[in-house]
């Protein structure tokens, strides 16, 4: 990692993990959805579980008839005691049971809340599954009542007045479960749970993410960065690439060029890191450039360069080592670019053909016709014929794909490539999100805010 890039790193250090976090959400953006659709769900089995309970209300007013302006406080004082004593009395079991008597219901007790304040009126709520029966409990009450609290604290004193100013009618709609909030709750959950998930994938996550990563672990110079794309299309197919995966592929070939190799391998540690890709947008390059370039696949357990370029893939580089074919007679023109070398249908253990001098005797007969050759090689891990072909060419290139290759694998593959006595020019970021994670952290809003707040 460069020096000078540290500094920069500590200073927007909490910037640089939300930017990370969050480029992680955009990426696992699924993951979001289905916990939330997951959240959701549960939250609706949780809705249509509950049993639905219904309220019924009524309220009683407590009065006084024939007071004078002189005893008028008083009276008041006498009816907010007797109003607290009435809700007192209405939520003890034996009135809720003598009021379903009364009402001619039977099973279990409601539940049953009571609220006076400090005001005359007395509310009375009737908490059950059953909204008929809940109101004909709440009538109930409003009916015995009377009789109740003038046995329970005595007759009601001369001049008190009660009557029911609100009967219980039977509720259209149960107050519980609400269903908006079971779903604010699946939501609420769906996000937390994605969220964490996210989290631990981006903490357990031990792949490289930038092309700095590439060079602390390989130790190698870094030839390029290309950048994220859905699909790069191959040069003869589909649109060409964007300005930021030209100038990738431009600075890999000023590279190639620098280093005088004639001979140069592409591989990758493991497969679909974007190896191919790389090989066909480089010789692309070259050839516009003016160079005779030809591509070699080399991977004959997953041949792709006859398909991408639509050309017949059953005879090519296999044949050309088994059968001694003129290797000229094998090779194919794309139309536009570079010439190719398929490598044809496999008849043997590709480790059987690499295994003696005739792949080193094909390129050094090809290297006098053509400016350059681009071996599409095999990726190392797990792959012995690999080390073979990256060993008969001048340099290789190493392609690791950003969120992908750990820093294990790699280090295997460079070491695997050492014992061979592989010359490695240099890695390629491939796939890559942008750059180091301090610029990322700069390319952030609040990171443009603080740059501008200090340029003053």
């Amino acid at each position: 990692m460069d020096p000078g890039s540290r500094p920069r790193t500590r200073r927007f250090g909490g910037v640089v993990v939300v930017a990370l976090y969050l480029r992680r959400v955009r990426r696992l953006w699924w993951v979001l959805i289905a916990a939330v659709v997951l959240g959701l769900g549960l939250s609706v089995l949780g809705y249509q579980s509950q049993t639905p309970r219904y309220v019924a209300i009524t309220q009683l007013a407590i009065g006084h008839s024939g007071t004078t302006a002189g005893d008028e406080f008083e009276a008041h004082n006498l009816i907010l005691f007797r109003a607290q004593a009435l809700a007192g009395v209405a939520d003890k079991a034996p009135v809720i049971q003598k009021a379903m008597e009364r009402a001619g219901v039977t099973g279990s007790l409601p539940q049953v809340v009571t609220n006076s304040g400090d005001s005359s009126l007395v509310a009375i709520a009737v908490v059950d599954t059953d909204p008929v029966r809940a109101a004909k409990v709440a009538n109930g009450l409003a009916a015995v009542l009377p009789a109740e609290l003038a046995h329970l604290v005595g007759p009601l004193d001369t001049g008190l007045t009660l009557h029911v100013t609100l009967p219980a009618v039977p509720p259209s709609a149960p107050y519980s479960p609400v269903k908006k909030r079971w779903l604010e709750l699946g939501l609420a959950l769906g996000l937390a749970l994605g969220l964490g998930i996210i989290a631990a994938i981006d903490v357990l996550d031990r792949s490289l993410r930038d092309g700095d990563q590439l060079v602390a672990v390989t130790g190698r110079p870094l030839l390029a960065v290309i950048p994220r794309r859905v699909r790069l299309p191959l040069p003869t197919r589909g649109p060409r690439p964007s300005r930021r995966q030209a100038e990738g592929h431009r600075s890999l070939r000023a590279a190639v060029v620098a280093s005088g190799a004639k001979v140069v391998a592409v591989t990758s540690t493991t497969a679909g890191e974007g190896r191919t890709s790389v090989v066909t947008h480089l010789g692309a390059a070259l050839h516009a450039s003016g160079r005779r370039v030809l591509i070699v696949e080399a991977d004959l357990r997953r041949p792709t360069l006859a398909s991408h370029y639509g050309l017949s893939g059953d005879v090519g580089l296999s044949q050309a080592l088994h059968r001694h074919l003129p290797v000229r007679t094998v090779i194919q023109d794309a139309g536009v670019g570079p010439k190719v070398l398929v490598a044809g249908r496999a008849e043997r253990e590709d480790s059987d053909l690499f295994g003696d001098t005739r792949f080193a005797d094909l390129l050094a007969d090809l290297g006098a016709e053509v400016d350059l050759i681009l071996i599409d090689a095999p990726h190392i891990e797990r792959n012995a014929s690999a080390e073979v072909v990256c060993a008969a060419a001048d340099a290789t290139i190493v392609v690791a794909r950003i969120g992908r290759v750990t820093p294990a694998r790699l280090r295997s593959a460079m070491e695997m490539l050492s014992r061979s006595g592989t010359v490695v020019l240099g890695v390629v970021a491939n796939a890559s999100r942008g750059g180091s994670a301090a610029d990322a952290a700069l390319r952030t809003p609040l990171a443009r805010v603080r740059r501008r707040w200090r340029r003053g």
